[in-house]
């Protein structure tokens, strides 16, 4: 008779023989390689960092605690984020590399910094005619196709 521990390890070898022996059955050309082609960004539901602002970097104040950012949510059509002192929102369309932002909602904090991005990214989006997005890079245009605003994609918006 065969004790417990042996059965175990007897069971424990048959369920993971089909996985080993597949394993040292591929070869090497079978093997996926890493892609080197960035993957797309996509203009929805990312969460969208302020970069730049009217060709200079955003600042962030100690009373301002974080960066100014928005996401386009599909499902609504509904814009939500931080202006750089107020959260924010509001319907939006897209049509193409087209986008035009409806009325923006904002909390009414007042914001004590001068230098807080929040008028400018406000104006920004009410200005956005368009957008180019170039690898994890978005830009807002305006109807002449200049840059209003500039957000970095970001992926894991909890770090």
């Amino acid at each position: 008779m065969r004790s417990p521990r042996s059965v175990r390890a007897l069971s424990l070898a048959c369920l993971c023989l089909p996985a080993l022996l597949a394993g040292c059955s591929q070869r090497p050309s079978d093997t996926p390689t890493p892609s080197s082609e960035p993957q797309a960004v996509s203009l929805e539901n990312t969460h969208w960092r302020l970069v730049q602002i009217a060709g200079q970097p955003p600042v962030v104040t100690a009373a301002d605690r974080a960066e100014a950012y928005f996401i386009l949510m599909s499902d609504g059509r509904q814009m939500q984020g931080f202006s750089g002192c107020n959260r924010m929102g509001g319907p939006y369309v897209t049509e193409g590399r087209s986008l035009k932002f409806g009325a923006v909602h904002a909390t009414r904090m007042a914001c004590t910094d001068p230098r807080n991005p929040e008028a400018g990214l406000l104006d920004a989006l009410q200005g956005t005619a368009g957008t180019r997005i170039t690898n994890d890079q978005l830009e807002l245009l305006d109807a002449n196709g200049a840059a209003l605003a500039t957000f970095q994609a970001r992926i894991n918006p909890a770090e």
